[in-house]
């Protein structure tokens, strides 16, 4: 991927996170009755039987993290579109069976065969489902600290990151979509670690521009490929 589209899609990742937690943390608060409301809003073309169903499963979870990745793609698409989130086209119009095939047969990941915008929130509350925010240290230090300054509960789960997501700067939440998207690109290094990863000088007095800032940390994760490994705090069912 050349620097021109991984800034772009830094970008839009960052857009479309940006979209999505405020969201996410209000379904977290709402009471019953407004889950109720909301979902039978969002996925009202499902039919009321499965926005039932869908309604247990939150009740059973109750975190964005879990549920949105239960979700699939036909309730992905009406999640986006009903918050007008912006979304690409599905590459592969729903066909899982033609989806699955590029996965297994083809070594395509994610990024590959669901829209971006889809995918981008599904690594990112992946990543928090099955991780601490500790791991934001090699990541996204300056955030961290402030997590841990708010007293924000470090445990992953689609709250914790929200939070933390909330509070980041941008220069953090360029190096975590970094992180997402360079994590599952093809042909990782796997002697690269996540320990190694670089992230813009903090102790630096300069007042960035964002192209400037994209571009400085772009520099700095040019030659970066991540093996992958990650804290793992849980495994998923």
């Amino acid at each position: 991927m050349n620097q021109i589209n991984k800034l772009s899609r830094v970008q839009k990742g960052i857009d479309t996170i940006d979209k999505v937690v405020p969201i996410a943390l209000q379904w977290m608060e709402n009471d019953r009755s407004v889950t109720c409301s909301v979902f039978h809003k969002v996925f009202c073309s499902l039919g009321e039987q499965l926005v039932n169903h869908y309604i247990g499963k939150w009740e059973e979870y109750n975190d964005f993290a879990r549920f949105y990745l239960d979700m699939d793609m036909n309730m992905v698409q009406l999640f986006f579109a009903y918050y007008d989130i912006p979304l690409e086209p599905d590459p592969y119009n729903a066909d899982d069976g033609a989806r699955a095939s590029a996965q297994l047969l083809e070594g395509k990941d994610g990024f590959d065969f669901y829209p971006f915008e889809a995918e981008i929130t599904r690594q990112f509350y992946l990543t928090g489902y099955i991780n601490p925010l500790d791991i934001l240290i090699d990541i996204a230090p300056r955030t961290l600290r402030m997590v841990k300054s708010k007293k924000i509960d470090l445990y992953g789960s689609g709250t914790s990151w929200s939070k933390a997501w909330k509070l980041a700067e941008i220069e953090d939440k360029m190096s975590l979509i970094l992180f997402l998207i360079q994590n599952h690109e093809p042909n990782h290094d796997t002697k690269k670690k996540t320990s190694k990863l670089l992230v813009v000088n903090e102790s630096a007095n300069e007042t960035f521009s964002p192209r400037t800032l994209f571009l400085a940390v772009l520099e700095k994760y040019g030659a970066f490929k991540s093996n992958g490994s990650l804290s793992q705090k849980r495994q998923l069912p």
